[in-house]
């Protein structure tokens, strides 16, 4: 059952902009929200048996966000506050990856860690450049999500923020993983 319900909530976060859009065709603002923070108590819920406390903290902050959005925008019948959750959530990551730069290990040397425990310096070198290289995405894709939601109507918002950003940051992985395909080519000469 707690598998499933991961799985549902997981759903309905990523699908975030989709349920927003197609939701308020169907139902006030208000009501919607009021599923969205069911939502984000769910994820709460499940998170708190995370063993990594830096990953659980940057988990945690996006479902506190969540849940504040959900709580001003049912307050004011906001629709831009909702809005702005995408945007929120790039500022919480490029915040999390980019201080994991001054206090190591970076956030994809964490990751990296997971699967491989015992990295050479280059490695480590490597998944600091790969650390950087995300804070730009994020800081990217925060500001195209920033206009989406002052500039273009909500149609676009949510093709953007539902799946334009997913397609880059999917692109990004790809191309960062045949990157390190080829440098640990290199290092193995």
């Amino acid at each position: 059952m707690k598998t499933f319900l991961k799985i549902v909530v997981l759903f309905a976060v990523l699908c975030y902009p989709c349920v927003i859009y197609f939701g308020m065709n169907y139902f006030s603002i208000r009501y919607l929200l009021l599923a969205l923070a069911c939502v984000f108590l769910l994820r709460f819920m499940i998170l708190k048996g995370q063993s990594s406390a830096m990953s659980q903290l940057s988990s945690v902050s996006i479902v506190v966000i969540g849940l504040i959005v959900c709580a001003i925008g049912v307050a004011f019948n906001s629709v831009m506050m909702v809005k702005l959750y995408p945007v929120f959530i790039n500022i919480i990551l490029f915040v999390f990856f980019f201080h994991s730069l001054f206090y190591p290990p970076s956030a994809i040397e964490r990751i990296a860690r997971i699967t491989s425990p015992d990295l050479s310096i280059e490695a480590i070198r490597y998944t600091r450049k790969v650390t950087v290289a995300w804070c730009g995405f994020f800081i990217a894709n925060g500001m195209i999500a920033l206009w989406s939601v002052f500039f273009a109507s909500t149609k676009i918002w949510m093709l953007y923020n539902g799946f334009i950003a997913y397609f880059l940051m999917i692109l990004l992985f790809s191309v960062e993983y045949l990157v390190r395909c080829h440098v640990k080519k290199q290092h193995e000469k």
